[in-house]
């Protein structure tokens, strides 16, 4: 029995499942609070939320979630959830909660393919600590459980952002490691019962958005600080090699498109390091052929790939120029074609991909705004016209239903009739 309890039907309804929170606290002060959902909606939610008197009078969230990624096959599935810009959840780990009861713990339960896994949460009373436990009920075959922590280490009353004060560095404890973002702030520390392995590859996590904040018309948009995450390294490595790359809120939103279609086969034109391409493949079992000009890039992708354990079978990496190898692949057999090469080439590029696409199919184009000169007319840069008269050619197009939606760059979504 449970003192209440939430069935699959709420907790995937977003409009129902971020209205109802839930607070546990340890009695002396500290707390966990979000919506039932794991979202975050308000800036004072935090997984970990405790009082600091020598910074302050207010309590400081300092961990603010904890991500959770299960890895079977080969296949992620992220079951966190974040907001972003744009009313854009992601991952949309809601989809997989098969039931939340509430209860001295409180548990949620998750399917995932052949798994099926119980996370229960415990605060524990006078002392600033927060329990979770992962029960894996039913699991056909070897199962990979990966955390992701958002750090904050913030003023409940204030939000944080990308900044160059931060402590990067963590430390070494029993079973785990320890962090402390800024001075003043007591060590966190995150340990695991079982046996693990910690990679160190810290990125800012940008706009994350609380929503009843934005209700309220206060600053609803923040930064937080993220360890483990292959995205970042391969973020990096991008910048090493002067290769641009999608942000997080582009990343987000094909995310979006890919779990929320029912794509199960991409082109990709831009392979890069495999940051676009490890957003498109977060979600589910689809396929990726990639294309990008870049040999050493490519390899990188690889490993990312490997790294956040794709299997082999589910990409496949092609080097060349896009002009040569885009029309040697079959003719209606994809569901989504993403264009992030060379602006110049891309109007052909396009042309290419509509004849790829499957009926139904999904068009996306990286940099449809230029970073805002596409909307300038007195811009008349070779990239910047080429981009412009694409989209012209696009919406005008009777087989087409075309927008683009101003995250990043500027994401041009083509929808084939």
């Amino acid at each position: 029995m449970s003192y209440l309890k939430f069935d699959r039907r709420l907790m995937a309804n977003l409009d129902e499942s971020t209205q109802r929170e839930y607070i546990r606290t340890n009695r002396k002060g500290a707390y966990s609070c979000s919506s039932i959902v794991g979202c975050n909606t308000r800036k004072y939610h935090g997984l970990l939320v405790i009082p600091v008197p020598s910074l302050s009078a207010n309590n400081h969230v300092l961990l603010s979630s904890l991500d959770l990624t299960i890895i079977q096959h080969g296949v992620p599935f992220n079951v966190g959830i974040h907001e972003y810009e744009g009313d854009v959840f992601s991952p949309k780990g809601h989809k997989y909660i098969r039931e939340y009861n509430v209860d001295v713990v409180s548990s949620t339960t998750y399917r995932v393919g052949g798994v099926i896994l119980e996370k229960q949460f415990l605060f524990c009373h006078y002392i600033n600590r927060a329990i979770t436990r992962y029960t894996l009920l039913e699991a056909h075959s070897r199962t990979t459980l990966r955390l992701s922590p958002f750090l904050a280490f913030r003023d409940v009353k204030m939000l944080t952002h990308r900044n160059d004060q931060i402590n990067g560095d963590y430390g070494v404890a029993r079973s785990g490691v320890t962090f402390c973002l800024y001075p003043g702030y007591p060590t966190l520390y995150l340990q695991v019962s079982k046996e693990h392995e910690f990679v160190s590859d810290p990125h800012w996590n940008e706009k994350n958005e609380y929503i009843k904040e934005r209700e309220r018309g206060y600053e609803y948009t923040e930064d937080l600080y993220v360890e483990s995450d292959v995205v970042t390294q391969a973020r990096r490595l991008a910048g090493e090699f002067g290769i641009s790359c999608v942000s997080p809120a582009t990343g987000a939103l094909l995310r979006l498109l890919v779990s929320s279609t029912g794509v199960a086969s991409i082109v990709e034109v831009g392979t890069g390091t495999g940051v676009s391409g490890l957003y498109l493949l977060a979600n589910g079992d689809v396929t990726l052929t990639s294309i990008d000009a870049e040999r050493e890039a490519q390899h990188a992708a690889r490993e990312a790939f490997s790294k956040a354990g794709v299997r082999s079978g589910r990409t496949r990496l092609i080097n060349g120029r896009s002009a040569d190898l885009l029309p040697r692949l079959a003719a209606n057999s994809y569901d989504l074609v993403f264009l992030d090469g060379d602006p110049l080439e891309t109007p052909e590029d396009a042309e290419e991909a509509l004849r790829l696409l499957r009926p139904g199919g999904i068009l996306a184009v990286a940099r449809a705004l230029a970073g805002g000169r596409v909307a300038d007319p007195a811009r008349r840069e070779d990239d910047v016209v080429a981009i412009r008269n694409l989209g012209r050619e696009l919406v005008s197009s009777p087989d087409l239903e075309t927008s683009v939606v101003p995250v990043g760059e500027g994401l041009l979504i083509a929808h084939l009739i």
